[in-house]
C-alpha cells in the first residue's frame, strides 16, 4: 500500500471527500480557519478521519511548499464498507488488520 501526503485546502478537501483512504488529517495551530478549513474538518468528522492539530515548527518541517497550514495522509486503497458487503453478498469475505 503506497501512502502520499497531500498538502494544501483544496488537495486535502478533494482527499476527505471522496473514497480515498484518508490515515490522518494535519492542521497547523494558529492557521486561518476559514470556510475551507472548516470543511475539511466537518468531512474529516463525517468519516472519522483523525485530525491532529500540530505546533508551527512542527508543522512547517514535515510538511514543506505552500500548505496553507492543512496536510493529510492518503493511500491508494479502495475501502470496502460492511453496507457494501451486504449489497454484493461476497461468498467469502477476508478483513485483515494491522498486517506487516
Amino acid at each position: 500500500m503506497s501512502s502520499r501526503i497531500v498538502i494544501g485546502k483544496h488537495g486535502v478537501l478533494t482527499c476527505v471527500s471522496s473514497s480515498d483512504h484518508v490515515e490522518k488529517v494535519y492542521l497547523r495551530k494558529g492557521a486561518s480557519q476559514n470556510h475551507g478549513v472548516q470543511r475539511i474538518i466537518e468531512q474529516s468528522k463525517e468519516r472519522r478521519i483523525l485530525v491532529q492539530w500540530l505546533e508551527p515548527s512542527t508543522f512547517d518541517y514535515r510538511f514543506k511548499g505552500d500548505h496553507q497550514g492543512v496536510a493529510c495522509i492518503a493511500h491508494a486503497l479502495t475501502q470496502f464498507s460492511i453496507a457494501d458487503a451486504i449489497q454484493e453478498q461476497p461468498s467469502v469475505i477476508l478483513m485483515l488488520d494491522h498486517i506487516q
